[in-house]
């Protein structure tokens, strides 16, 4: 009982820690979150927005959202043709590899993304409108979900 209750007590700790470095614009450790990257600023590791990838998750999700594209072999060759030409337009970008396992990734990462950051940075009405829809029936089935 004794080790349940102290690994209950530590998870809470890291957790609580973590959501103070969020709110600090930190890392938390682990993979660096899709749509920003880290930056050394002060002696800080911030996390900033990375533009020129989120414009290749935008592509991912339009191609799995609204083409309905399923096959991760089509959408990682999607994703690595936008990320040559966002790359080729910023060449000091941080990268990332986008094979099938970083898309599928990424379709998670991109949700969370807009669920932290909202979405205002997104441009394209077809997406917006998708995400706008979707975020809310997240919040719904939330709120509805009973409390332990």
């Amino acid at each position: 009982m004794f080790a349940e209750w102290s690994s209950r007590i530590a998870s809470e700790q890291i957790k609580a820690a973590q959501a103070i470095l969020r709110q600090q614009g930190r890392p938390t450790g682990g993979r660096r979150p899709f749509g920003y990257r880290v930056v050394e600023e002060d002696g800080q590791r911030l996390l900033q927005p990375d533009w020129p990838e989120r414009a290749i998750l935008l592509e991912i999700i339009r191609a799995v959202e609204i083409q309905g594209i399923m096959a991760w072999d089509k959408v990682s060759r999607i994703a690595r043709r936008a990320a040559d030409r966002v790359y080729a337009a910023e060449p000091d970008a941080p990268r990332r590899s986008w094979s099938e396992n970083t898309v599928r990734r990424a379709v998670d990462g991109f949700w969370r993304l807009a669920r932290a950051d909202g979405i205002d940075w997104i441009r394209d009405p077809a997406l917006k409108g998708l995400a706008m829809v979707r975020l809310a029936q997240a919040s719904s089935q939330e709120r509805r979900r009973p409390s332990a």
